[in-house]
């Protein structure tokens, strides 16, 4: 028979811990960077942006958060925090979005995929790829469902500081 504290030293247990293959496989996009951000706009107009963000490991290593900035001329000041971490007993990524442009944060699951590291929004239509070019940059793409495909929405080169 299990003590009376048994059953609640389970739910005790971390769902997000660090793993071989958890947070610390995301150690490639820790830093501080700048990117130039090629992006179609909502009128399917091209644009540039370009954003400073810190990516740092949170909470004993088991988050990693990504804080970016950036301004869209015409539009104003955009903020970003993203918190990813991996969920062991799903054996899965998981990411939630937040922006100052929306009340409620955009959540993703994904896995590494080769050498990429792709998010998916459930139901998919949006999903972002990370992929490691060196260890001084990294590239990032976002890309919305359209029908069967996938189109490019934002592709980005990340540089380290």
């Amino acid at each position: 028979m299990l003590p009376k504290w048994g059953m609640l030293s389970l739910a005790l247990i971390p769902i997000f811990q660090t793993p071989a293959d958890g947070p610390s496989r995301l150690d490639f996009l820790v830093g501080d960077w700048t990117s130039i951000e090629k992006t179609t706009g909502p009128n399917g107009k091209p644009g540039e942006i370009r954003l400073k963000g810190k990516n740092s490991m949170v909470l004993s290593g088991t988050y990693l958060q990504i804080d970016e900035e950036f301004t869209v001329n015409g539009t104003g000041d955009y903020r970003n925090h993203i918190l990813l971490s991996y969920d062991k007993r799903g054996k899965a990524y998981k990411a939630w979005w937040f922006t100052n442009s929306r009340p409620t944060p955009i959540e993703f699951t994904g896995q590494f995929e080769d050498h990429d590291f792709v998010l998916t929004t459930v139901p998919p239509n949006l999903k972002i790829k990370y992929t490691a070019i060196e260890a001084k940059s990294f590239s990032a793409q976002l890309l919305r469902k359209n029908g069967d495909n996938w189109d490019v929405a934002t592709d980005a080169k990340y540089t380290r500081k």
